[in-house]
């Protein structure tokens, strides 16, 4: 059986990753360079991995949060992808792979990396 302890470190790093894509998504909202916005789209979708990395090891930690969550998923979204529902009833991994679009003339030509931060570009 999983400790207990563990599981809620889990939950707490869960929590603290939502808490800064909500931050990022802000300063991205509010950045006027776009090089500056990119940045923080870019992180934001960093910190959205985390948080799948966190439940799927919470999922595994807790398979009552699974069910639990499937249950509430369903109950929501009614099992139809075209529901009115608009973006809770995307798919989130359509919505995560959808490019943002990097300023022509900024890091990287149109692409924004981590790596173009690292070389100065």
């Amino acid at each position: 059986m999983p400790n207990p302890a563990d599981i809620a470190k889990v939950r707490a790093f869960i929590s603290r990753e939502l808490d800064t894509i909500s931050e990022y998504v802000a300063m991205a909202e509010a950045a006027e360079d776009p090089v500056v916005k990119e940045l923080f789209i870019h992180v934001a979708r960093e910190e959205k991995e985390h948080v799948a990395e966190g439940m799927r090891l919470l999922h595994a930690l807790d398979p009552d949060q699974a069910s639990v969550e499937s249950a509430h998923a369903e109950a929501l979204l009614g099992g139809a992808a075209g529901s009115s529902l608009g973006p809770l009833a995307t798919p989130v991994s359509s919505a995560a792979s959808t490019p943002a679009s990097a300023p022509p003339d900024g890091p990287g030509k149109g692409t924004f990396t981590v790596g173009n931060l690292r070389r100065g570009a």
